[in-house]
């Protein structure tokens, strides 16, 4: 039996891969800051960003590390890059024959947050080891950002949309995510080693539009008010520096959003054999499950 860690396993895609791996029989381990029991895991390490997996490797025979945890806050880009590339190099050392980083569209050379900026030195590393890294878009599904954006839509009366919502979005299903590792993982990373894959859909949808599916999808009855970018950032960038202060976007969203704002993206989907799905059935799917 296979054995696949998930780093982060408190995350939305962690904890849905991992739910996705156990139907296919996989032994399914892995880390979180708390080691709580999460539903799909048949363990959870108590190991952090900036910790040794050795504890795990002591225990666990690791054929395949799945990176998706992400650390947030102060010094943000020193722990998620020191601390996924000494995971790296210590999975390297086992043996493992597999690593997948999760990657993000915010990720480049000119990259303004410092999650893109880690993404992106992270990314580096990864393909210059011969693993595989996929860069994925808005992960549509029951947690995540998307589940933000259904959250604020269900229950204010008025929600803002930066610039008006006229940033393009690039969406993928949780389900074709996830079915797309586990394919990668069955093929070993075979053709897929050594490079940045973008997994997302070939059309973005503006945000407007996203937004206004999910509001049509919920039945809900808010209203939309276009609010310039800019200045929520300064705000943000304030509030964040509050104690004890949860918000349900951060800085680091709003600054994905304005640098994205006249890029277009390539697409690998059709290299991994799935049909587009278009937006309506997305949502739909998702609301029904």
């Amino acid at each position: 039996m296979t054995t696949v860690l998930i780093t982060g396993a408190n995350g939305f895609i962690a904890q849905h891969l991992a739910c996705a791996l156990k139907r296919e029989q996989f032994r399914v381990i892995g880390t979180s800051r708390t080691g709580n029991i999460i539903e799909g895991f048949d363990r959870v390490y108590m190991v952090s960003l900036g910790e040794s997996l050795v504890t795990v490797f002591n225990d666990e025979k690791v054929e395949v590390v799945v990176h998706s945890a992400n650390a947030q806050g102060q010094n943000e880009y020193q722990l998620n890059v020191k601390g996924t590339s000494q995971w790296l190099e210590e999975s390297k050392k086992q043996w493992v024959r597999l690593q997948i980083f999760l990657s993000s569209l915010s990720a480049g050379p000119d990259a303004i947050s410092d999650y893109g900026k880690a993404k992106y030195k992270l990314e580096e590393l990864f393909v210059a080891e011969r693993q595989v890294v996929l860069k994925l878009g808005l992960v549509i599904g029951s947690g995540g950002m998307f589940a933000r954006m259904v959250e604020s839509i269900s229950k204010s009366r008025i929600v803002p949309l930066l610039d008006g919502g006229n940033t393009p979005t690039y969406v993928l299903g949780i389900d074709y995510l996830c079915s797309i590792i586990r394919d990668c993982i069955l093929n070993h990373g075979e053709k897929m080693r050594g490079k940045v894959w973008y997994i997302i859909q070939p059309k973005p949808y503006s945000l407007h539009n996203i937004m206004l599916t999910i509001k049509r999808q919920y039945g809900s009855k808010c209203w939309f008010i276009s609010m310039p970018s800019f200045p929520v950032l300064l705000g943000l960038l304030f509030l964040e520096r509050l104690p004890l202060l949860k918000l349900p976007v951060n800085s680091t969203h709003v600054k994905g959003l304005i640098q994205s704002k006249h890029k277009e993206f390539p697409s690998d989907y059709g290299y991994f054999s799935y049909p587009e799905v278009g937006l309506d059935r997305l949502v739909g799917e998702l609301k029904s499950a």
